[in-house]
């Protein structure tokens, strides 16, 4: 079984096993990210959410991820703006931009329940970007985001390359992780809040942006 990231560089196996929390893991000997090994894997989806009305402390968390926004992206505040969100789960954060007057917001969810889930949200969201272009015109997105979302494709290279080039110019396409080496994850380890051993396939560390920028190196020449 193939368990790279998606880089031909990037080769896990037959990288020996390394432990990191009491965890078995494998370290890329390029790129020095972990994958937690295949016969490890236990859940590989994330369950829906009851569909409902946002829980305020979900609001607060998303308020404060739009000033952090603010101090990384120029003209997201713009409600014209083309969002696509990959991995957008039952909907809840597109339903909170599309409460804020975000007019083009899009989600792909490839699981069938959430994304029925993220639909009687009242939102465009589907399984494919195929299908997304087809219905709603929409070849090319100003912002891309997929909010924890990479570890948890088995290839995570692939994805972020294409879905990048559905980039409109000078589009922007974030991504956010755990880090595998917070001092959460130190001092709490498989009682931190953020790895999710067994369900996570990927756990990523402070040389995520060198990964990251070979990942798109190829799209960026």
């Amino acid at each position: 079984m193939s368990v790279q990231c998606g880089l031909p560089q990037c080769p896990l196996q037959p990288q020996p096993e390394v432990r990191s929390h009491e965890w078995r893991m494998l370290e890329c000997a390029h790129c020095h990210q972990l994958r937690i090994p295949p016969e490890c894997l236990i859940h590989d989806h994330v369950a829906p959410d009851p569909v409902g009305r946002i829980p305020l402390v979900m609001k607060i968390l998303f308020g404060l991820r739009m000033l952090w926004l603010g101090g990384l992206i120029r003209g997201y505040r713009d409600r014209e703006v083309k969002w696509l969100d990959v991995g957008c789960g039952d909907g809840q954060y597109l339903e909170y931009l599309q409460g804020r007057g975000y007019k083009f917001c899009v989600g792909i969810e490839p699981d069938v329940r959430r994304a029925q889930n993220a639909r009687l949200r009242g939102l465009n969201v589907f399984a494919s970007m195929e299908e997304a272009k087809s219905v709603t015109g929409i070849n090319k997105f100003d912002l891309i985001t997929l909010w924890h979302v990479v570890e948890h494709l088995p290839e995570p290279a692939r994805v972020l390359q294409s879905y990048a080039s559905f980039l409109a110019d000078e589009g922007v396409m974030l991504f956010q992780v755990p880090n595998h080496e917070s001092a959460q994850t130190g001092i709490f380890g498989r009682w931190s809040a953020f790895p999710d051993y067994g369900r996570h396939i990927w756990f990523h560390n402070g040389k995520v942006a060198e990964w990251t920028a070979e990942v798109l190196q190829p799209l960026t020449i």
